[in-house]
């Protein structure tokens, strides 16, 4: 996409839509790594995973720690804010 601002802004802003629905799919692929429900094998989720972690500039391995005290935690008011690090 850097290369198309040579170009053109309005063919950066056309390539900026599924570039960002690319991402999020990535995204969706590296959640489901996590849950370890994408392969039977544990080792390829990790591999995907880290492998989409690339693409969405999101560290696998802390995202899916954070991300399994947030479900751990989120029915319990007293450690509602576990997993919440914005």
């Amino acid at each position: 996409m850097y290369a198309s601002l040579n170009v053109s802004y309005w063919l950066t802003l056309a390539l900026a839509v599924p570039t960002a629905g690319m991402t999020v799919r990535m995204f969706i692929f590296q959640h489901d790594c996590g849950y370890r429900s994408f392969f039977r094998a544990q080792w390829a989720n990790a591999a995907v995973g880290r492998l989409c972690s690339l693409l969405t500039y999101t560290p696998y391995a802390c995202w899916r720690r954070q991300h399994a005290q947030h479900h751990a935690s989120s029915n319990n008011l007293h450690r509602r804010d576990v997993g919440l690090d914005i």
